[in-house]
């Protein structure tokens, strides 16, 4: 994004003010952004042709505090309340909404401003721009979506299952696991490190807590099969699989999916 100071303006001659402003009127025309002024009262003075190109819009229409019409009937009161907000205060604008389009669609933009002010501190002007962020914003959107399905498929699978964060702390436990943690505190909050010490001796715990980090730095996924006894217990068997996914947030976290042989172990002894 073209940043600049407002404030250099106040230092600059007759000359360099008219061949900055000749940059940036160029720098205006071409960009993908919207770029827009408003009075200190908050009402809009000018836009850049943008605006007109994108809501099909004449002249006034974002005049003062029309553009209001164009904003989506559910983002109408957070948009003006934070406007108004920074209006009052003088703090710096950043809000995402959603704007109508000429064709009538509606598109998710983020739109910031910041205040011009006088000597005396007050402001002279408020200098906005409003990008367009609705690819970004329905990606996130679907990552979302699909988080919350596979959490929620995690959550009921009758197998054994548990996501980490990037602490390696329970942030999901499926019912298969806590059928197999019961007893030994184990929810969401707990460290991966609590669970190994109540279940297993601490070589194993040191072992597998060392597997869970490797896969988390790495994203080198991995699966093995092993027999351990229990610290109160018989030896139990498992097979187990460790993989490092992206969590809604943008950061990593681990999931690991377990099956008990233990029984089928046990009847093969036995034959």
């Amino acid at each position: 994004m073209h940043s600049f100071d407002p404030t250099r303006y106040d230092r600059m001659t007759r000359e360099e003010l008219l061949a900055e402003l000749d940059d940036l009127h160029r720098f205006v025309e071409a960009g993908s952004q919207i770029a827009w002024t408003a009075d200190p009262a908050g009402g809009v003075r000018w836009t850049s042709p943008k605006w007109l190109e994108m809501t099909g819009t004449g002249e006034g229409g974002i005049d003062g505090d029309a553009w209001r019409r164009l904003l989506h009937p559910d983002d109408l009161d957070v948009t003006a309340r934070e406007w108004g907000r920074s209006v009052e205060t003088g703090e710096a604008y950043d809000v995402e909404h959603r704007l109508r389009l000429a064709d009538g669609s509606f598109r998710w933009m983020r739109s910031r401003a910041t205040p011009h002010t006088g000597p005396d501190g007050s402001v002279r002007e408020w200098f906005g721009w409003t990008e367009d962020i609705h690819d970004r914003r329905m990606a996130q959107e679907s990552l979302a979506a699909t988080a919350r399905t596979f959490e929620t498929l995690l959550r009921d699978s009758p197998f054994g299952a548990f996501l980490l964060d990037e602490e390696l702390r329970f942030r999901l436990l499926s019912e298969g696991a806590r059928a197999t943690y019961r007893g030994l505190g184990v929810e969401v909050g707990t460290t991966l490190r609590e669970m190994l010490d109540a279940m297993w001796p601490k070589e194993f715990a040191d072992a597998a807590e060392a597997i869970f980090a490797g896969v988390l730095q790495t994203g080198e996924p991995y699966a093995t099969s092993s027999s351990e006894q229990r610290r109160e217990g018989d030896r139990e068997t498992y097979d187990w699989k460790v993989e490092r996914i992206l969590l809604p947030d943008g950061r990593h976290g681990v999931v690991c999916h377990f099956y008990d042989l233990s029984l089928i172990r046990k009847n093969e002894e036995q034959l």
